[in-house]
């Protein structure tokens, strides 16, 4: 399950859009992860406040439905480079659990801690895994509050630097055991055209030669509709022009 919440791009500065964008992406996370098979994973694209936010009971939330395999916090700019909206956002990966968490990582505390001197709020799974930060922590002023935390790009690029955090995060996985694991197989020593799964019974199998196939057909006949079913070395329908208008005139008449 993918989760994108809306307002992730953008970094907003008022303390009550900030809350209100907090608790709509947790619930939005919190939803992905109840419509995920349990042992199958969930991964979202965060605002930072998600994760840092003194208020823990949003990430309660999240942890009686899943466990975080790992996040990654990505610097500004990556989604945006438009100043004022160079937010910094994290991408969480959590994994369903049947009910009781396999290896809990420690991402429910955040606290406060001192960045370029100011005092500023993060999370201590970023604390305890500071390889996940893609970039140096910093902290922007903020005319409407305290300086807010920042990621200052790195002089990698963002795709290496990404790449390893991730292979590290499924390192550890591996390890503790949180790979996928649901009740659902698929047999990929199938023939081509075929990924049968063990799903529901009234959930159909797609031949996905037969829907490549009507597909080509549907591009076909549109494109034979758009060229006005011309054949070839007959002209195609003959169309009058259209009238141009009388300047001064509110309608379209016949020119002379």
């Amino acid at each position: 399950m993918i989760a994108v919440p809306h307002y992730s791009d953008v970094t907003l500065h008022r303390s009550g859009a900030v809350e209100a964008r907090r608790i709509a992406q947790t619930l939005g996370v919190v939803g992905a992860l109840a419509n995920t098979e349990p042992g199958g994973y969930s991964i979202a694209l965060t605002a930072k406040e998600v994760l840092d936010d003194p208020d823990r009971e949003g990430r309660n939330l999240l942890a009686g439905l899943g466990e975080l395999v790992g996040a990654v916090r990505l610097p500004s700019s990556a989604l945006r480079k438009d100043p004022g909206n160079d937010a910094s956002v994290d991408l969480l990966l959590l994994r369903r659990h049947y009910g009781t968490p396999v290896q809990p990582q420690n991402f429910l505390p955040s606290r406060q801690t001192r960045v370029d001197g100011h005092p500023v709020q993060i999370n201590e799974y970023y604390l305890d895994n500071p390889h996940n930060v893609l970039g140096r922590l910093g902290a922007d002023r903020n005319p409407w509050g305290p300086p807010e935390l920042t990621v200052r790009p790195s002089q990698q690029d963002l795709h290496t630097d990404l790449s390893r955090a991730l292979s590290t995060i499924v390192e550890y996985a591996r390890y503790v055991g949180l790979t996928a694991n649901t009740e659902y197989s698929v047999d990929f020593g199938s023939p081509n055209g075929y990924l049968p799964v063990n799903l529901p019974k009234n959930m159909p199998v797609v031949e996905l030669d037969a829907a490549r196939a009507r597909i080509q057909q549907l591009r076909a006949n549109r494109q034979q509709r758009d060229t006005g079913n011309e054949v070839p070395g007959k002209p195609g329908p003959r169309r009058e022009p259209r009238p141009e208008p009388r300047s001064g005139s509110g309608q379209d008449v016949p020119g002379p």
